[in-house]
């Protein structure tokens, strides 16, 4: 059986920037959505999170959401288009989206995660929406 933070099993953990408004829209936009409660959120300046970035072996200022789900990591376009299907209703047409060859949708992902602070702003301190503890 996978395990994930705080040796919890079968969770679904987003990992975002918290300084990012782009990343707290998303975060607001899936707990909008998430009728289900089926998904936790950390951000990467959080304790919890800076612990999931080491023990996957990624850079503290990685510019991408993170998404775990079963012991599984997913990052860039991957964690997005993974999460917005399981919100039900529209959402899972962006299923769809998979069929795009990863390198594409990575590359306008990446493009977007570099002009986001310009076109979105920053927040003066980091959001820091802890998980739970066990």
């Amino acid at each position: 059986m996978a395990t994930a933070v705080n040796n919890q099993p079968k969770q679904k953990v987003i990992l975002i920037d918290g300084e990012c408004i782009l990343c707290t829209r998303f975060s607001k936009l899936v707990l909008r959505w998430d009728k289900k409660g089926q998904f936790l959120f950390s951000s990467r300046q959080s304790e919890q999170g800076r612990v999931l970035l080491r023990e996957f072996a990624l850079p503290p200022d990685l510019d991408s959401i993170l998404y775990l789900e079963d012991g599984q990591l997913f990052s860039y376009s991957t964690a997005v288009l993974k999460v917005l299907p399981q919100l039900g209703g529209f959402w899972k047409t962006l299923r769809l989206l998979l069929l795009v060859p990863r390198p594409i949708r990575d590359g306008v992902y990446k493009g977007v995660a570099a002009m986001r602070y310009r076109w979105f702003g920053r927040q003066e301190e980091a959001v820091f929406c802890e998980l739970p503890s066990p």
